[in-house]
Order: C-alpha cells, then structure tokens, then sequence
C-alpha cells in the first residue's frame, strides 16, 4: 500500500514537511511541491495499520504548521488522486484503485490536453471509458505515454515510490573575540562559514535547500534567522547572498559575537 500526503504549503514548509516524513517512514518520495508518496510495504509489523500509520503522519504534519490530507491505496498514483479529494485533517482509504477511478473525469490522468480532447471525441468521458479500452488499441493509437495512463487507469501500473535521501544538517561554527555591530562586517565575517559550507556540499554533490543562522549576541539573546534556498544550490555567492537578504530586513542585529 501507498500514502499520499497532499497540502498547499510554502517552500518552507515543504522541507519541514519532508523532514517530518523522512523521521515517520521509511521510504518517502516527492512528487510535486507539498506533495508526498509513502511506500507502506513491510511497515505494518512495526508501525501499525495504515490508518494508523496516515493519522500519525497528520498529527506530525500538524505540530509543524501544515494542514495536510491523506491518501490510502495500492499504488502512489491512486493514493494521490485520494488525497487530492479528501479534506485537510482527514484520511481516506481505497482498496479498489480502479473502482475508485472509474467515475472521475479524464482530467486526474497524466496525459496531454489534446490526447483528452481525442478521447472525448471518441465518446468517453470519464476514467471509467478510457479504462475499458484494449491495451493494445491504445498504445497502437497513443503511444507508450498515453499506453501508461491507461494502465494507471485499470489499477494495473504499481509505479514505484522513487524514495528521496533524508535531508543532511551541515553545521559550521565561528567565534569572534571582537563583537561585530555593523550587517556590512557580518556579511564579511559569515564569508569563511559559507565557503566552509560550500565546500562540504560539494564534495559530497549535495546543494542546500535551507539556511539556519543563529546569531550569538553579547547584549541579548540568540537571533535566529531561516532562509529557503530556492532553486537549492552549493554556489558560494548564492548561499552568501541569501544570508545578506535576510540580515538586510532587521534592523538591528546587537552585537554579534558568534
């Protein structure tokens, strides 16, 4: 079985919730911005039904700041189109992939609009239509691509949850003996933690997808500062630049001395 998790979250939220999958189970892929496939296969001994597994991962995304739906069934691509029909904070499980499909519009397959629209033509109307066709007949008319939405269509493609690698926290550190009031000296100074960084990412061919500063001032506490990366990179300049944004919308910094 599959999980899907569906929400409409910012970039920021996105890796947190990627973060919160990747601690819950054990192969979680992306499929699209806030949108996540869960393989369920071999985790039932351990982590319980998949009910219970779905409404563990709500609470989870929750506690994080994102309401999020949640989509059971055999195969990502139904799990998907659940999730995508269920409200937020709700779980919803399909046994059937293809019986669930069968009365929604063409429109939940993968094709292009102009395939749609010769499908139409052709008198169907529904998933339910398309599904009926041969296999042979379709891919002889359509193509291989328009051949894989018809097996999506029958329940019969168990596409793989391509599952993404847990997100790495790359830390540097710096002391200054010296407390550095002025953004300009900041910037200056955080150039060795970001070559620091820079170079760690690229050795291992990773990029960033998020920043977290802290700030350790004499006169106050910690400042904390997050940056979403995007589009992710190991550039120097780029991850520099991100930090000189974000100290660029506060004021006052304190003075900083780690």
């Amino acid at each position: 079985m599959t999980l899907a998790i569906v929400s409409s979250v910012s970039a920021l939220v996105h890796a947190r919730l990627l973060s919160t999958l990747h601690a819950a189970l054990p192969r979680v892929g992306v499929l699209d911005p806030g949108v996540f496939a869960c393989d369920l296969a071999g985790t039932e001994e351990l982590l319980g039904a998949p009910a219970r597994i779905a409404r563990r991962v709500l609470a989870r995304c929750a506690r994080v700041g994102a309401q999020v739906s949640a989509g059971i069934a055999p195969t990502p691509f139904v799990a998907r189109v659940v999730a995508e029909r269920t409200p937020a904070g709700e779980v919803r499980a399909v046994e059937d992939g293809r019986a669930f499909l069968a009365s929604l519009p063409l429109d939940v397959l993968p094709v292009e609009e102009k395939v749609r629209e010769e499908l139409r033509l052709l008198g169907l109307r529904i998933v339910g239509d398309f599904a009926e066709l041969p296999r042979g007949a379709v891919f002889d008319r359509f193509g291989s691509a328009v051949a894989r939405a018809h097996a999506l269509a029958r329940g019969e493609f168990g596409d793989m949850v391509r599952a993404t690698a847990p997100p790495r926290r790359i830390r540097a550190r710096r002391v200054w003996d010296d407390a550095i009031a002025s953004h300009e000296q900041l910037v200056f100074a955080l150039r060795i933690v970001v070559d620091e960084i820079s170079a760690l990412l690229e050795r291992d061919g990773l990029a960033a997808l998020r920043l977290e500063l802290r700030l350790d001032r004499e006169d106050a506490g910690p400042l904390r500062i997050e940056r979403s990366v995007l589009p992710p990179t190991r550039e120097r300049t780029a991850l520099l630049r991100s930090l000189r944004w974000a100290l660029e919308e506060r004021d006052q910094l304190g003075l900083v001395t780690g």
